[in-house]
């Protein structure tokens, strides 16, 4: 029996013009558009198909600790032609089994919330960029419109159907750590760190690997 993969419905339904916008804002902070990417807690993959149609990667791994949400990645990525360069990877976002220094950038949009551990899973994607390497993790609605939007849609879904639907994820539930602990987190490491935490773009955590 297929696991519950009901967040995808949020993916196609709800959040589809916040990619884009993202994407274009992940490649222009970081500019990198070449080398190994790695989309994290990927869910179907829709950031990662984003960036790999409008960079020039070589190569990409769609990781997520659920199998049915790798197996619609893989779905996705037959359809848009992308199967030779992309792969997929059953990972613990808090336990990260992937060979060191092997990605140029590591994106993950909406899934930080969910992990138990954020040193580990911080220290494990860090552990994986390469010198020179990017990691933009995080999330957001694209923009202050975008975002307004959604919310509208997402509170009438709420009012049809009740307090029951993957549409309902209390942000207080959220085991994101404050911007003061993720400071401390990368204070003695050579990480260069930015933190964007604005209602407009989102709450995101971006880290610099320097290069070798």
């Amino acid at each position: 029996m297929a696991e519950d993969f009901s967040y995808d419905e949020i993916a196609e339904n709800f959040f589809a013009p916040v990619y884009p916008i993202v994407a274009k804002a992940i490649l222009d902070t970081t500019g990198v558009r070449t080398g190994r990417l790695l989309d994290l807690g990927c869910g179907g993959g829709h950031l990662g198909f984003e960036l790999l149609d409008r960079g020039d990667f070589e190569s990409a791994v769609f990781a997520d600790a659920n199998p049915e949400a790798l197996r619609v990645a893989e779905k996705r990525a037959e359809e848009r032609g992308l199967r030779p360069v992309m792969k997929t990877s059953r990972q613990d976002a808090c336990a990260l089994d992937l060979p060191e220094s092997s990605f140029d950038l590591i994106v993950s949009r909406g899934s930080m919330p969910f992990w138990d551990d954020q040193r580990a899973a911080f220290e494990g994607i860090y552990r994986l960029l390469a010198p020179g390497g990017w990691a933009y993790v995080g999330g957001g609605l694209g923009n202050a419109e975008i975002g307004e939007q959604i919310k509208r849609k997402m509170t009438e879904e709420r009012d049809r159907n009740g307090d029951e639907g993957p549409w309902c994820f209390d942000r207080k539930n959220s085991k994101a750590l404050t911007d003061d602990e993720y400071r401390a987190l990368f204070a003695e490491t050579d990480a260069e760190l930015t933190i964007i935490n604005t209602d407009d773009e989102g709450h995101w955590i971006i880290l610099a690997k320097p290069a070798a």
